[in-house]
């Protein structure tokens, strides 16, 4: 009996040229059914070229404010990953913990003068990180951030970022 392959969607907020570059390698992983949704082409104050013809996974947009939910119920994922820092992301989690066998988070340190901290929006980022199954982080500094929410560290997986020099 052959095991079907692993599958990811992941939602990232729009194709930039370095995750194109990392989706386009794990989509070539054996045993992995990759697939993308996207928010955006591109965010209005970017600049590259988004060729996606050169793309080796699945893809799609959705919108600036919208929730894979489609997506979600058609492919009906063993892993969703995403971010977490906007509330269309947090009912994205909560759909994915519906639909979704795992459900992800990708984990940037980011600093007090990047964002406003809101006493519902910390809330809301416990109840998430306690309820997910794990995070991708870049390090420490990711790390650290999920455990502030409540992400234990066995849930934390490091994943050296990866620089593509021609970008």
């Amino acid at each position: 009996m052959t095991q079907r392959p692993l599958r990811v969607l992941y939602w990232f907020t729009q194709p930039t040229p370095y995750a194109v570059a990392r989706f386009n390698t794990v989509a070539q992983q054996p045993g992995l059914d990759f697939q993308a949704v996207f928010s955006l082409v591109r965010e209005p104050d970017r600049s590259w070229d988004v060729d996606e013809s050169a793309w080796k996974f699945p893809a799609s947009y959705l919108g600036r404010i919208k929730v894979p939910v489609k997506e979600l119920l058609r492919l009906r994922p063993d892993v969703f990953v995403l971010e977490y820092d906007r509330w269309n992301l947090a009912l994205g989690a909560v759909v994915g913990f519906a639909t979704a066998q795992r459900v992800a988070f990708r984990v940037l340190p980011n600093f007090d003068a990047w964002s406003t901290r809101t006493w519902w929006r910390e809330l809301g980022k416990n109840l998430l990180f306690k309820a997910i199954d794990g995070a991708k982080v870049p390090g420490p500094g990711g790390a650290a951030l999920a455990a502030r929410y409540g992400l234990p560290a066995e849930r934390a997986a490091v994943v050296t970022p990866s620089v593509d020099v021609a970008h």
